[in-house]
């Protein structure tokens, strides 16, 4: 009852005030409304931190080999787990970029997470942005706009050389199936990681002689 009381009596408030200084009374209405909105993305935010660090702890217990194991359970993709868990490092290695761009939401932090931070230092929510609506403030800005924005001024990273890429998985799997003697492994499981391990041998084997200068594993005999 209170509380209806309490929702009745700022209704009032804000008719009396819109009677008194109409425009005025519009005004500040967008802005509570803009600040409600922007704390409510805090929050999420927060939350997405907070959810990411508890995924970082459940992969260190558990070892990346298991963890995507420990994903299905959770009924969440490695892609959302990639991002909470780029969240939550952000958050703790730069927390003064955290505060300053937490009201964008989660959705889109997880874009500034994977970015080198002093590429994105400069940057403020109020800052003006050229798009198709015309000149738009970051805090505005939609997923696709701020995508095409960051694209505009942070440099794509140089990808590393496929064979490169390759050699360093090959490594990664190693190591994870050297942690995996002694366990009980499915005999299915094992059978398609031969398979898998058998074609990527023989993509090896028929690659032509000029593929190792660099071109590639586009080109097969």
């Amino acid at each position: 009852m209170a509380c209806l009381v309490q929702v009745a009596e700022k209704a009032g408030q804000q008719l009396e005030d819109l009677l008194a200084d109409p425009t005025r009374s519009i005004e500040a209405e967008i802005e509570r409304i803009n600040a409600d909105h922007a704390s409510q993305r805090g929050e999420d935010s927060d939350r997405g931190v907070e959810f990411g660090g508890r995924l970082i702890w459940l992969k260190a217990q558990h070892g990346p080999a298991n963890f995507a194991t420990v994903l299905k359970r959770l009924h969440i993709s490695e892609r959302t787990a990639r991002n909470k868990i780029a969240l939550a490092l952000f958050a703790n290695r730069y927390p003064e970029l955290y505060a300053r761009f937490k009201t964008l939401g989660p959705t889109k932090l997880y874009r500034l997470a994977v970015l080198n931070p002093e590429e994105i230092r400069h940057l403020h929510l109020e800052d003006p942005v050229e798009t198709s609506r015309g000149k738009i403030m970051i805090r505005q800005l939609t997923s696709t706009e701020l995508d095409t924005f960051l694209r505009s001024v942070v440099p794509p990273k140089a990808r590393r050389p496929w064979i490169l890429r390759a050699s360093q998985d090959v490594a990664r799997a190693q190591r994870n199936l050297a942690r995996a003697v002694g366990e009980s492994n499915d005999v299915g499981d094992v059978e398609l990681l031969r398979s898998q391990l058998q074609k990527a041998i023989g993509l090896l084997l028929n690659l032509k002689d000029d593929d190792t200068a660099g071109r590639g594993p586009t080109s097969l005999s």
